[in-house]
């Protein structure tokens, strides 16, 4: 399926947390939890593990094209056999 703002918008939550994956973007999709709440997410394997990263919440502050963009630089960062979640965050410092 192709993840469009018409199709976000029609979702409705479930019973259980559901997911929906872009045909566009491997491994972009969106969560609908059961409370409602849609959250970008990108799912990647990193060094054979599955590893899923939440981008943000939809409409609050991120657009389908912002989540889109964050999703791809992610995506690019695992490529080069980086994981995100250990990447150096700006202002801290490594210990030695």
């Amino acid at each position: 399926m192709k993840i469009t703002k018409r199709f976000l918008d029609q979702l409705a939550p479930s019973s259980r947390d559901n997911f929906y994956f872009d045909e566009g973007l491997t491994g972009f999709g969106v969560k609908v939890t059961k409370g409602g709440k849609k959250n970008f997410i990108v799912q990647a394997r990193i060094e054979g593990v599955a590893r899923r990263f939440t981008i943000g919440e939809y409409g609050r502050p991120w657009s389908l094209d912002q989540a889109k963009d964050a999703a791809v630089q992610l995506l690019a960062e695992v490529s080069k056999g980086n994981d995100p979640r250990t990447a150096k965050k700006p202002g801290k410092k490594r210990s030695s």
